[in-house]
């Protein structure tokens, strides 16, 4: 799309009390009793949920669907004038495939709410590039029956006020190395973003504050996994990095030392960088998924120890 670095990236409307959501499943199926719980939960926030009439019992192996539904799906939920605002019910594998059966086009005449993570993370970059809009990482339906406080707070504020999100909880920061950065924030799940390299959806970083995180990998995979994005020069113009909690294989002790290690991979990686980096961001597979608004300028204050979200990542009223 050619969007600079601050970026200006069409932003959706707010999502408002009486409101359709529409359920889309771009990847793995999806148990029935978490959609439920799910669906409970955004209708006691006073939302109506909707979704095709082949959701629920569509299915083709790992998969929710074939290729082509499952695009269909998104599109005809973006297309829908009814549908303000459309969440992703989980992730798992699968939105890779259907990126080269989306319409850019189409998407971007229908800017709207757009909310997932982990395997959503290519839509989330396909959206921010392709079709120009600010997208939504945070957490799917599947899990909203047992949300945070912290993550639900966070995400009716970002997705129903025009105002910035502001400073988010500062958690479990580790500052692998302080400094100021200012710029869009992008990126997801280390995993996915690895997968796009040498596709036409890769993600842009240049200028960028790049989010990672993932779960379940030990500190050598996620090492491999940064030195690629590395050596595929996705930190040369970097604006700044935040990691996430990478909550790995452990339990106990043995945790505790697999979180040093993850930290002493990710130094080891970004030593050579004279940007801010951040670990234990709330973000993702951890105990709080705090919404981040794709797109949307961010500022890192090494100095404050503090990570902001400087704009409304929604549209004010008219």
């Amino acid at each position: 799309m050619g969007v600079g670095p601050e970026g200006a990236f069409e932003k959706p409307p707010p999502l408002r009390e009486g409101d359709q959501v529409g359920l889309v499943a771009p990847s793995s199926p999806f148990d029935r009793d978490a959609l439920e719980a799910g669906v409970r939960f955004l209708e006691a926030e006073g939302f109506r949920v909707g979704w095709r009439s082949d959701f629920l019992e569509r299915r083709q192996g790992f998969l929710a669907g074939s290729d082509r539904e499952r695009a269909d799906e998104l599109e005809a939920m973006f297309a829908d004038p009814e549908i303000r605002a459309v969440f992703a019910v989980r992730g798992g594998y699968g939105s890779q495939r259907i990126l080269d059966k989306l319409d850019a086009s189409l998407l971007r005449r229908h800017p709207k709410i757009f909310l997932g993570y982990s395997d959503a993370t290519c839509l989330l970059t396909f959206l921010l590039q392709e079709a120009g809009m600010v997208c939504f990482h945070g957490p799917v339906v599947s899990e909203m029956g047992a949300l945070s406080d912290v993550t639900r707070d966070g995400l009716f504020r970002l997705l129903t006020r025009s105002e910035p999100l502001g400073a988010l909880p500062a958690g479990d920061l580790r500052w692998i190395r302080r400094g100021y950065a200012r710029g869009p924030i992008v990126g997801g799940n280390l995993s996915l973003l690895c997968s796009t390299l040498g596709t036409p959806w890769e993600v842009e970083t240049s200028g960028r504050i790049l989010v990672l995180e993932d779960r379940g990998e030990r500190p050598y995979r996620v090492d491999r996994m940064l030195v690629q994005l590395r050596q595929a020069g996705k930190f040369s113009s970097v604006a700044g990095l935040l990691f996430g909690e990478f909550h790995g294989v452990q339990a106990g002790e043995r945790a505790r030392r697999e979180k040093e290690a993850m930290d002493e991979v990710i130094e080891e990686n970004t030593q050579d960088l004279d940007v801010p980096v951040v670990c234990g961001v709330p973000v993702g597979h951890g105990r709080h998924n705090v919404p981040l608004p794709f797109g949307v300028p961010a500022e890192i204050d090494g100095r404050e120890g503090r990570i902001s979200i400087l704009e409304s990542a929604v549209k004010s009223p008219e």
